[in-house]
């Protein structure tokens, strides 16, 4: 057991220096394996928030038109709602007893021109 000089025979397997090459490589590769997956698994995440976003500018501006709509079909209600107001204001401004009369005067008036017509002779 022992090869001379009182030393036992122990085998020291001391790595090549192409071993270490190729175990380096590997290691490496797998590195590179594992950030390219992590980038590919970022793109297909960044690409489907920017669906979303995408999504969410176009609902965005449906929204804003709608609420432009609105806004001008409002203030078109007021302006009438206004407009209403004016003129029942001056509707205000007769007493029914004014508008009676003037209706009475009108109607004696054309009863005076029918009755005073000339029967055609």
């Amino acid at each position: 057991m022992y090869a001379g000089f009182g030393m036992p025979n122990i085998i020291f397997q001391m790595p090549t220096p192409f071993a270490d090459i190729i175990k380096n490589s590997e290691e490496r590769n797998r590195s590179a394996i594992s950030k390219l997956q992590s980038l590919k698994d970022s793109r297909a995440k960044l690409e489907i928030d920017n669906q979303k976003l995408s999504q969410g500018i176009v609902l965005a501006d449906k929204i804003s038109k709608l609420s432009t709509n609105l806004k001008n079909r409002v203030n078109d209600a007021k302006q009438k709602t206004s407009n209403i107001k004016a003129y029942a204001e001056e509707l205000e401004s007769f007493s029914d007893q004014d508008i009676l009369s003037e209706i009475s005067e009108l109607d004696k008036f054309i009863a005076d021109l029918t009755n005073n017509l000339p029967l055609g002779r």
